[in-house]
């Protein structure tokens, strides 16, 4: 088997946790204990209180929902703050869609519990964060917040494409096409994986991005085996496949134009930061397309080296080691 489909093979580890195939769960993690997932709705509990007696409403939700209200509820500037949010004519309305959207959440607890499972099974000492959600007031730069303890959503940030609201504010066409729920449940495993299986790293070129950005895509495999790549990505199905036949045209590219170590930031950009496309390619292309290249180095690693379990890959060689051991040669798949 070549090494970049492994994408859609098992990883076998002798002695240790097995990943499951793609589009199934691991039947092994799903037996891991774990507290069941709640989410904590603080856009309901906040909604809800009697604005005529704001302030002590909002000490009887205080210790339901410290981290929304950790300040001094007996400053009437704090209170005011928060009554003048909740009579924001234009947040009343993002919070009425949002609860037509989301009545309830069990999906998404489902969802978690599920993620959850299979990071325990992988990371026996990692411990499940408390969950909330609530209305941001569409604060897009951020839709998921984690601290190692809490996991925050702004679910008014996954309300479909047809929310007219996104454009009004300004949000970009191709940030819209991922507020969706189906990018919720990555989203927010994404957020963990960065926070506490990711070392920060000193980035001295593009392959040194690449590659740390291929761990994060890895870990979400490993932790969602079930979920479609494009939702993992945010990509589209069709840029999904556009990846896949252009692949080793992209890896041409950067062997050719010598970019693979190149610390330029305005290079590096332009292969991995989000937009519409990638510049340097063609218009049909994805964003960030860098990163699915990486993403394929990281697994094909994973595949060349069966003892080196996902526990491991936070602390993996140097990024120039992991290129060289991964065997990786990508050629053009057909559809």
């Amino acid at each position: 088997m070549s090494p970049m489909l492994v994408i859609f093979s098992a990883l076998i580890l002798l002695g240790s946790p097995a990943c499951s195939r793609k589009g199934k769960v691991n039947k092994e993690a799903l037996q891991v204990e774990i507290p069941d997932v709640t989410i904590n709705r603080y856009e309901k509990a906040l909604f809800s209180i009697d604005t005529a007696n704001t302030g002590s409403e909002l000490i009887r939700l205080q210790p339901a929902f410290e981290p929304f209200l950790n300040a001094d509820l007996s400053d009437p500037a704090a209170v005011l703050q928060i009554e003048n949010f909740v009579a924001d004519t234009a947040i009343r309305q993002i919070y009425a869609e949002t609860m037509s959207t989301f009545p309830d959440l069990e999906f998404l607890e489902k969802d978690l519990n599920q993620a959850f499972k299979h990071i325990r099974y992988f990371f026996p000492d990692w411990q499940p964060p408390v969950v909330y959600s609530y209305v941001s007031g569409l604060f897009y730069e951020m839709p998921v917040k984690y601290n190692g303890n809490d996991l925050i959503i702004a679910i008014d940030m996954y309300l479909g494409e047809a929310f007219d609201m996104y454009r009004m504010v300004g949000i970009p066409e191709y940030k819209i096409r991922q507020m969706h729920k189906d990018y919720l449940l990555a989203d927010c495993i994404e957020m963990i994986i960065r926070t506490d299986f990711i070392r920060p790293a000193f980035t001295e070129n593009m392959l040194d991005k690449m590659i740390e950005e291929g761990k994060v895509m890895y870990f979400l495999d490993t932790f969602l085996p079930w979920i479609a790549d494009e939702y993992k990505m945010g990509y589209t199905n069709e840029d999904i496949k556009w990846c896949k036949k252009n692949e080793s045209n992209m890896w041409a590219y950067f062997i050719e134009n010598e970019l693979l170590f190149s610390s330029d930031p305005l290079v590096i950009n332009r292969f991995v930061n989000d937009g519409p496309f990638t510049a340097a390619f063609h218009r049909e292309s994805p964003a960030r397309a860098a990163l699915w290249v990486g993403w394929q180095i990281v697994n094909a690693y994973m595949e060349n080296n069966p003892d080196f379990i996902p526990g491991k890959l936070i602390s993996a060689p140097a990024t120039s080691e992991i290129l060289k051991a991964s065997g990786y040669k990508p050629r053009h798949l057909a559809f």
